[in-house]
This record gives C-alpha cells, structure tokens and sequence, in this order.
C-alpha cells in the first residue's frame, strides 16, 4: 500500500482552499458586476447564484461577504419599500410584508421596518382622501346644498357606490375587513355597503 503523507495531505487541503477561494472571488465578481449601482435583496442574489450553479458552500461565502461589505442590506431595502408606500401608494402592513417577501428581502429584516398595526386605519383614511378627493369633494358640495328629493336619492346612490368602490380599492392594496369599514365610515358617515342610511 502507498503510504500518504502530511506533505501531500497538506497540498491537498491548500488546492482546495485556493479553488474555494477562487469560487468566492468569481461568484462576488458576478454579483456585484450584476448589481452595478443598484441594491437588490438577499433573496434575488441567492437564486442568482444559484443558476450560475455555484456550489452551496461557496454562495454561503459570498453572501456573507457580500454582507459584511455592505452589498446586501435588506434591513434598508425594507426601511425604502416601507418609504416608498406611503400616500397613493400606501398599503396595508399585510400587503407591505407579501411585496417584501415576494421581492426576495429575508424574512427577519421586514418586521422592524413595518408601521405598526395601528397605522393601518391612518394608511386607509390617508389613501381614501388622496384617492377619492375628487368624488368626496363633490358628494360634499351636494349634501351640503339645498337639494330637491330628487337629489338627495342620487347623493345617497352616489354615496353607497363610492363606498362600494372604496371598499373594493381599500381590499385591494390588502387593508382588513374591519380597518376598511372604519375607515369608510369615517370617510363616508351615514352610508353603508348595504344602501340602507345609518341611524
């Protein structure tokens, strides 16, 4: 039997380590050449690197260094998404955590940078008054004129179809059940979905 020594044991270990080392510095050079100036979340590295087919270990490394060296921050890109969903573009703290994950940020990074359940109804009346101004504006002016028996019906169709379609846009970008009907309450006293007027 040959008989193998440390010598070649320990060539071996550095062979390995070097190409190791070379799969890390390729897989980095990749991703950052593919990230040029922007940011992406971990998630859309990840798979990145997974079809270029690196092995396991090695896209562990490069994450990690591409962590440490501040290409991968998922916290911020969160804190940004959270930013940019605000106004017309707000959506519920439901909706917010689905867009996150979806785009690949990691799970851990979304809950710190989610508003609190509370701000969903602020979220809700903030979106319905940018939203709807121009028809609330105009139910406003009605209801708030001397109007014939006529009038008052359509104010109040009106009034229900608005809220119906409020509704339908509040559901959309992912508010609850119970924060839309609070919130179109506040926004639309006096109707309800159902077309009957509140007492």
């Amino acid at each position: 039997m040959k008989k193998i020594s440390l010598d070649s044991i320990s060539d071996s270990h550095s062979a390995q380590d070097k190409v190791f080392g070379e799969l890390v510095q390729a897989g980095r050079v990749s991703v950052i050449s593919w990230l040029g100036i922007s940011r992406k979340p971990s998630g859309q590295i990840l798979d990145r690197l997974r079809r270029l087919n690196y092995p396991s270990d090695v896209i562990d490394a490069v994450m990690i260094s591409l962590q440490e060296d501040g290409y991968i921050d998922d916290r911020r890109l969160a804190q940004k998404i959270v930013r940019q969903r605000q106004g017309r573009q707000s959506e519920s703290r439901a909706a917010l955590e689905q867009r996150m994950l979806r785009q690949g940020i990691a799970a851990e990074a979304i809950p710190p940078a989610l508003p609190d359940e509370s701000d969903d109804y602020n979220a809700a009346i903030q979106l319905l008054h940018s939203r709807f101004s121009v028809q609330l504006s105009q139910l406003s002016s009605f209801s708030s004129s001397d109007s014939k028996p006529l009038s008052d019906h359509t104010v109040r169709l009106d009034s229900r179809m608005l809220w119906m379609k409020a509704g339908r846009f509040l559901a959309s970008r992912g508010f609850s059940a119970s924060v839309i009907r609070r919130a179109l309450t506040e926004v639309l006293p006096g109707i309800d979905s159902t077309g009957d007027d509140q007492a």
